[in-house]
């Protein structure tokens, strides 16, 4: 499917190409700018695997104490392996990116939260949140409340995706 929508993409205009697919923008965006590079779609693998290792090489940098195990066990239990889990996981690593701003600056935090969502639009509730729990004390019932909501969230999206399809 991915590489049907890969080749497929209209190339005669970024705004052609973003209304022609049924991809997030910036994913499209990311297509686009590798289609501009190579018609091969090995090209949009380069730019989605810098997109996935730069956030989180940085993140990284910015809070770990011990640099060597936090890369081990990303690329050992994060590093994606199908073409929705790469988007995904350029998502999380942007908003794992975003997540050093989140005491420190509200306005880099949320144009990050806005770029990961452009890529997957889970990060924007993700977004949403991480600005939760900082400000949440971990009790029993608001556990229940988040995990309730995630649940909620993840019908309605459902539902939503199903819906969007009839047109």
């Amino acid at each position: 499917n991915y590489l049907r929508i890969y080749t497929n993409l209209d190339t005669s205009s970024l705004q052609a190409a973003i209304y022609g697919s049924p991809q997030e923008i910036g994913f499209t965006t990311l297509m686009y700018l590798s289609r501009s590079i190579s018609d091969s779609p090995y090209a949009v693998f380069w730019l989605s695997s810098l997109l996935t290792i730069i956030p989180t090489y940085l993140a990284f940098k910015r809070s770990s104490s011990i640099f060597p195990i936090s890369v081990m066990l990303y690329v050992f239990l994060m590093f994606p392996g199908s073409f929705n889990a790469m988007r995904s996981s350029i998502s999380v690593s942007i908003m794992l990116y975003a997540s050093t701003f989140l005491g420190t600056s509200r306005l880099r935090f949320a144009l990050l939260v806005l770029f990961a969502g452009s890529i997957h639009a889970s990060a924007l509730v993700a977004g949403l949140l991480f600005v939760a729990a900082r400000n949440a004390k971990p009790t029993a019932f608001n556990v229940s409340v988040v995990l309730t909501g995630a649940v909620v969230t993840g019908l309605l999206f459902e539902r939503v995706s199903f819906i969007a399809s009839w047109f």
